[in-house]
């Protein structure tokens, strides 16, 4: 696959040059005699997993990004957060004056958590691990136990006075993401949580498919749609606990759920009608599953969808989706050999 890594690599270098600004780490797009318009946390988190990934297929980390990832989270974070201690939550949107700012998503503060573990897995250093240690302090925060919800517990998607719906995709991202942080740090107050958040997702948001549904409002209901995404996080959430506990049934759990997102998804198209970040989701954390339980299929899987993006035009994307060529790079680099964990 050296062939299509270095076919990522030059479209890497090219959306950097179209869409980085390097005075603030920043992704988005220049407009002619206006500001910058930067990007949301979301797609920073996509970037930064794809810029990971790349870094580690190419055996250069650091090379995209570093420690300049953290002069990029300085522009999302309130006044001071970053560079002090405790939880942190960054905002979904570039803070006053580059950008207006905006609520703070658990989930998008947990996908930054776990893009902070691979870079200190890739480069090293105390900064990325502290970093995901705060990040999972706010995601946490996160958790409710309202006695009048027909299902207490879980944590909400964002902060606001009236957060009722607990999603997959804000619970099993922080699962993860608090089982890789107890595993490296020894953090027994991370695994409680890891364990917690991961039994109380399996218990209010697995659907008789074996599937994952979006999330569960305060009355009970449950919104069923199987996003590939929220397969692929719960996915990862089982290694990382398979991982920290050293218990096998995580990863036959994991095993599972991967061979019914594998038959739900074999239908490419099925995954086409989504966003193309959940399908880097879900491919990520086969592969994740795949380092530890050979024989998933998770390579052939990820071949044929890259093959099936391979040939699409980035100058005919939406010039407010440029991001949407990320995830392509990604699952190149992992079909290259990256690691996929965490």
């Amino acid at each position: 696959m050296t062939g299509s890594l270095d076919v990522a690599l030059d479209e890497w270098r090219a959306l950097e040059h179209r869409h980085l600004d390097p005075r603030h780490h920043l992704y988005g797009t220049a407009r002619p005699f206006r500001r910058w318009r930067y990007e949301y946390l979301w797609p920073y988190s996509a970037a930064w997993s794809a810029a990971s990934a790349l870094d580690a297929a190419a055996g250069t980390p650091g090379a995209r990004g570093g420690g300049a990832w953290l002069t990029g989270l300085a522009c999302y974070a309130r006044s001071g957060d970053l560079a002090g201690s405790g939880a942190l939550g960054l905002e979904a949107a570039v803070r006053p004056p580059l950008g207006p700012g905006g609520a703070r998503y658990y989930d998008d503060n947990a996908w930054i958590g776990l893009a902070a573990l691979r870079e200190h897995a890739l480069s090293g250093g105390d900064a990325f691990f502290k970093l995901a240690e705060r990040v999972l302090a706010f995601c946490v925060s996160g958790w409710s136990e309202r006695a009048d919800w027909a299902v207490p517990g879980g944590i909400c998607w964002h902060e606001a006075p009236n957060r009722g719906g607990r999603n997959t995709c804000a619970n099993a991202p922080t699962a993860a993401l608090a089982a890789r942080v107890a595993r490296i740090g020894r953090d027994d107050s991370a695994r409680a949580w890891a364990e917690r958040i991961y039994h109380w997702t399996t218990k209010a948001l697995l659907r008789p498919s074996g599937l994952y549904g979006d999330h569960i409002r305060p009355d009970g209901a449950l919104e069923p749609t199987e996003w590939s995404y929220n397969q692929g996080a719960m996915i990862g959430a089982g290694v990382a606990l398979a991982e920290m506990s050293g218990e096998q049934r995580y990863l036959d759990e994991a095993l599972v759920l991967a061979r019914h997102s594998l038959d739900r998804f074999a239908r490419l198209e099925r995954l086409d009608r989504e966003p193309e970040v959940f399908a880097a989701i879900l491919i990520r954390n086969l592969f994740s599953l795949e380092s530890v339980a050979p024989g998933t299929g998770a390579p052939a899987f990820a071949e044929r969808w890259a093959a099936s993006h391979r040939e699409a035009d980035p100058e005919q994307a939406r010039p407010d989706r440029w991001w949407a060529r990320l995830p392509l790079l990604e699952v190149e680099a992992l079909l290259a050999g990256a690691p996929a964990a965490p």
